[in-house]
């Protein structure tokens, strides 16, 4: 019932597409309990330990942090980032014990050589 008198409400205001796409996802993640804050964005529970937060508010109040959610943001973003680098250098030394990958990577360095040494200086 909201989501229809929403949706009317937006087609009698001819508001562009792209609005009833982005009402579409905050709808469809509300009806799967989310409690949405911006369609890329979701509210999530998580556990820490007292002394994380305590801290975390004390470099807010010294305006070190613009707030606590942006710190653990932050870590989780850097987290992530880590685990991928850690993944794909895994799959490079995986790649590297790979004798077709590793006579396919030579010989497009061997073919490219000669291109490299025509450009002087740096790119």
């Amino acid at each position: 019932m909201f989501y229809t008198a929403i949706q009317a409400y937006f087609n009698h205001q001819n508001v562009h597409q792209n609005c009833m796409a982005i009402f579409d996802e905050i709808v469809y993640a509300y009806m799967k309990g989310a409690k949405t804050i911006t369609p890329k964005t979701i509210r999530y529970t998580a556990t820490l330990p007292y002394s994380y937060i305590d801290e975390l508010k004390e470099l807010v109040r010294e305006k070190i942090i613009p707030s606590v959610n942006f710190a653990i943001n932050e870590a989780v973003d850097e987290y992530l980032k880590d685990r991928k680098a850690a993944q794909y250098e895994t799959s490079l030394k995986e790649a590297g014990k790979d004798k077709a990958f590793m006579t396919r990577t030579m010989s497009c360095a061997e073919d490219f050589s000669a291109v490299d040494g025509e450009v002087s200086g740096a790119w």
